[in-house]
């Protein structure tokens, strides 16, 4: 299989990152913070070394409670979206780039609180239109923003900073989702000027599934919305604040600081530098095929992702062919990502096929690629 479907899950994972997570499996699988035991505390060592690397990642200071760990990305941003307290009155405005996984947990509360949600105007070249969107923030002030920092569907990085600044009739809170950007996008959190960021272990960190989260210096300003042990205050029933309840998943935690290691032994810039090199040449050889239309240039800042679609044939279509007939994976359809498709067109054809590169892509793979989809095209 030639995998090309990275923006869903980075495949394969770091050597180490395999042995990191056999070693913890047979060895760390533990409850960390809960036992005064050596293999206790070798667990909770790995949970704290891993948020000291997360803190390092983004610019901040070490701190553990700057990290809040969860299951997935998703149950960050449920966290973050019932966390912070949206009121009836609030307008809530959300980039066109946005993952279900923000959309419909917004859409879910909003039934029952009743607040406004907006989306941020961008113009056909994916750029943030700034005089529509002043003209709107003039109307109806920002009480939250939430930023995708990097688009699922077509790899654009947003600049969250420029959003924020027009927003001078108020302080938004804003959430940046992070999920396709850390570990490939060089982020200082304080210049993306967020209150919160999620985050995904095994998406462009390539680490495992089954672990996400959140940063920010503010996590205890969020309403907690789940409650349960921690091993610590035990005979206190009562919760106050966000905390991480139940069994950390250690072996998973393990894995992703495996993977942190190895993006920092290699160079972010270096990981970077090579899906860069891979989507260039991969665009360039899909613009000399004249029944394909990509969507968003490799001249703007973007990630290793393509979305392309075919005269020919649905994106259902084409990437089943390219999986039965040729053994390459990419992603057809809407990606989950309910309104960038109305904005670049393909909300009534199927959406697109995404072809998304990461670090252990090679030019080879987008040779056979490129190949497949000239014959395709010849048919």
């Amino acid at each position: 299989m030639i995998y090309m479907d990275n923006a869903a899950t980075s495949f394969p994972k770091p050597e180490q990152v395999y042995e990191a997570l056999d070693y913890a499996n047979r060895n760390l699988a533990f409850n960390a913070g809960r036992g005064g035991y050596k293999g206790a505390k070798e667990a909770q060592m790995a949970l704290d070394t891993l948020k000291d690397l997360l803190c390092n990642m983004v610019n901040i200071s070490k701190n553990k409670d700057f990290i809040l760990l969860t299951e997935s990305a998703t149950i960050a941003s449920n966290i973050l979206i019932n966390g912070v307290k949206l009121k009836k009155h609030d307008v809530i405005y959300i980039s066109p780039f946005e993952h279900n996984a923000i959309v419909r947990p917004l859409e879910l509360l909003r039934k029952n609180v009743g607040f406004e949600i907006k989306v941020i105007p961008f113009k056909d070249d994916l750029n943030l239109d700034v005089e529509e969107f002043k003209y709107q923030l003039s109307l109806n002030p920002a009480t939250h923003l939430f930023i995708t920092l990097v688009s699922n569907v077509l790899g654009n990085v947003i600049d969250t900073s420029k959003i924020v600044d027009l927003c001078v009739n108020s302080k938004p809170v804003v959430i940046v989702d992070a999920a396709q950007a850390l570990g490939l996008v060089n982020i200082e959190f304080e210049k993306l000027k967020c209150d919160y960021m999620i985050f995904a272990s095994h998406k462009t960190l390539y680490g495992p599934l089954g672990l996400g989260g959140i940063i920010s210096k503010r996590i205890n300003k969020l309403e907690p919305i789940f409650a349960g042990g921690t091993g610590t205050d035990s005979l206190n029933t009562q919760i106050k604040k966000v905390i991480e309840v139940g069994s950390p998943n250690i072996v998973a935690i393990k894995g992703l600081l495996e993977s942190i290691n190895w993006i920092n032994n290699i160079g972010q810039a270096k990981i970077r530098d090579k899906v860069r090199m891979l989507m260039e040449y991969a665009i360039d050889k899909l613009e000399m095929i004249d029944e394909v239309t990509i969507y968003s240039s490799k001249l703007c800042e973007k990630t290793g992702i393509i979305a392309i679609t075919h005269d020919e044939y649905s994106p259902d279509e084409f990437a089943g062919i390219l999986d039965d007939e040729f053994g390459i994976a990419v992603r057809s359809g809407y990606q989950c990502a309910p309104f960038i498709h109305q904005l670049i067109g393909t909300k009534d054809i199927g959406g697109v096929v995404r072809i998304s590169l990461g670090y252990f892509n090679e030019r080879t793979e987008i040779d056979v690629l490129i190949e497949a989809v000239e014959k395709l095209s010849e048919l």
